[in-house]
């Protein structure tokens, strides 16, 4: 699996059916992702998620499980690493947003910043050979997540992009702004690799 390969990511999967997956592996799409986890719980959002699987994988579509950043890192990529075998998916993308920056909305939270080092790390014991994505804000540039973790285990940048909602948060933005995270420890070159 190959986040850098375009890929499809179905949070509500109940109307996702046999014909709307076909649909997504005949777009040219490689992969599909859906919901398994928020911080150290499994969820089922909806849906039937193991003809989820079935159909995605008969139609020649690998299959990604994903889940929220929140507040127990080493505890989330353990239940991270037990659902992807549950489900038997080939990849993961961790979303992380508000709960993992070092700006909180009344006070700085450099406990919050540590938490990608400390989630990597503990998925490197656990998954070294597993694909992984990191799943953020449009722009990262623009928030102050520790990213060089992420950066340095190859992990791939996937910046929500929602043209069709703020006509600023197109893809070409997300990827200069995963290029240009300017975390001094990571450069230059700052961010992402270009590809």
């Amino acid at each position: 699996m190959n986040f850098a390969d375009p890929g499809v990511w179905c949070w509500q999967i109940v109307n996702i059916d046999y014909n709307r997956i076909k649909a997504i592996a005949e777009a040219g799409f490689s992969w599909v992702g859906f919901q398994i986890v928020s911080g150290k719980d499994g969820v089922v959002v909806s849906g039937n998620y193991p003809d989820f699987v079935a159909s995605a994988r008969s139609l020649g579509l690998e299959v990604a499980g994903f889940g929220w950043a929140v507040d127990s890192p080493i505890l989330e990529a353990e239940a991270a690493d037990r659902l992807l075998d549950y489900w038997e998916l080939d990849g993961y993308i961790l979303n992380g947003e508000q709960p993992i920056k070092y700006s909180q909305p009344t006070y700085q939270c450099p406990e919050c910043f540590g938490y990608s080092e400390r989630w990597v790390k503990r998925w490197l014991e656990l998954r070294p050979e597993t694909p992984l994505g990191f799943s953020s804000y449009g722009i990262f540039a623009n928030h102050d997540i520790h990213y060089v973790p992420w950066i340095e285990a190859g992990a791939r940048a996937l910046p929500q992009t929602y043209g069709n909602e703020f006509p600023w948060m197109m893809p070409s933005a997300g990827v200069l702004g995963a290029m240009d995270v300017r975390q001094p420890w990571n450069g230059p070159p700052y961010g992402w690799a270009e590809d």
